[in-house]
């Protein structure tokens, strides 16, 4: 395959929305939440009585509402450059499943780290899930043991997943993969809502 017809391929494209869905919300709620406990901003919202479950929710609403209406304004111009056959609602319930998963995860190491730590670890790891998955490949160009491997993280899901929607597909496995990664993400949020309670 050469450069230029791997480059206009749906992969590139579910790859850069990838980046953009799981980094950009991860990194974000991370150190966003992380400042929020260090300034009080946090305290302030609790000490209102407000739900705990109602202040994430409104958190993950921003989020999403900020996040998939520029996801959608990138596959309709990548439209034009690659050869997509679009599934709409399973693709915007992929970006709203991998938003919400990321941003759980973030949200949940901002509550339990200082904003320094939250800063570097969430850049480390956003830009490792990010990179070391297949997110810009298919997850069958890898040897079987690091196919295995990368299912671990959770942007080869959101990735593949996107590949299936802008070919007018919708893949099983890794829907209940995201829903896997939703459910564990938000043990760990409880958990990490938990010891700041």
């Amino acid at each position: 395959m050469s450069f230029e017809t791997s480059i206009r391929s749906a992969q590139v494209l579910a790859g850069t929305l990838t980046m953009y869905i799981f980094l950009n919300t991860f990194i974000g709620s991370a150190q966003n939440t992380a400042f929020l406990r260090y300034s009080g901003g946090m305290s302030l919202i609790y000490v209102t009585k407000t739900p705990r479950w109602m202040v994430t929710l409104s958190y993950v609403t921003f989020q999403l509402a900020a996040t998939v209406p520029m996801a959608v304004v990138l596959v309709l111009l990548g439209e034009s450059l690659v050869p997509i056959h679009i599934s709409w609602p399973p693709l915007i319930c992929t970006f709203a499943l991998g938003s919400a998963y990321s941003f759980l995860l973030g949200t949940a190491m901002g509550l339990t780290t200082s904003v320094r730590t939250a800063n570097q670890l969430s850049q480390v790891l956003g830009w490792t899930f990010a990179f070391f998955a297949p997110t810009f490949v298919s997850i069958y160009s890898l040897p079987v043991p690091l196919r295995l491997l990368s299912l671990v993280e959770p942007t080869t899901a959101i990735a593949q997943e996107l590949v299936s929607n802008l070919e007018g597909r919708t893949s099983l496995i890794y829907i209940l993969l995201m829903l896997v990664y939703f459910l564990v993400s938000f043990i760990m949020y409880r958990i990490a809502e938990g010891k700041v309670s």
